[in-house]
């Protein structure tokens, strides 16, 4: 949730309730409120600080859910040390977005996950989308990318939950759709991107 900004905007286009999740404790709370103010919009009604992969921040977030949409704009650059190309760290980060989605005390059947992805220019230039995870319950509806700079472009991408998620469903990487996981030593559990 950062400082706020996402959860303001889904406030001004409609949004009854919002609630922010942020790793970074030092964020000033009032402040968020305060712009909510503002605007005469009402702040959002709780702002847990924690890692969202952290079961205990997630059944934090039960109360107010199922929520209609998860909106994300994960902290990849404190997560990634080398060049952003949706590798390590960031793979983490979407896997652990495709998991929440997956979450019906989390999100709702008919719901959406809405997720900005940063990457390399020299690897947003080609088709992203066989680089995604999957999941049986969510549907890919949308993909715009945006150039930043020479350094970075990012992606905005789209999800739909149309089925809820049975148990033991998995999130999937792309080569696990195939039936293999590419790269991966026989009882290995680690999941890598692979580009070619």
């Amino acid at each position: 949730a950062g400082g706020g900004g996402l959860l303001l905007a889904a406030a001004q286009l409609g949004a009854g309730l919002t609630v922010g999740v942020d790793v970074n404790s030092s964020i000033d709370v009032s402040r968020v409120e305060s712009n909510f103010h503002d605007l005469g919009l009402t702040p959002p009604a709780d702002f847990i600080f924690g890692d969202v992969g952290d079961p205990n921040v997630q059944e934090r977030l039960y109360p107010w859910g199922p929520f209609d949409v998860l909106v994300a704009d994960p902290p990849y650059g404190k997560r990634e040390r080398g060049p952003v190309r949706a590798e390590g760290a960031i793979q983490e980060a979407v896997y652990t977005l495709y998991d929440l989605a997956a979450n019906n005390k989390l999100l709702r059947v008919g719901g959406r996950l809405v997720y900005f992805l940063p990457m390399d220019p020299c690897w947003a230039s080609r088709d992203v989308v066989p680089l995604l995870p999957s999941h049986p319950c969510l549907t890919l509806m949308d993909i715009s990318r945006q150039p930043l700079n020479t350094r970075l472009d990012r992606y905005l991408i789209s999800l739909h939950k149309h089925r809820a998620a049975h148990q033991g469903e998995a999130v999937l990487m792309p080569d696990e759709e195939a039936g293999r996981i590419k790269g991966e030593d026989e009882g290995s559990s680690s999941r890598v991107w692979h580009y070619n």
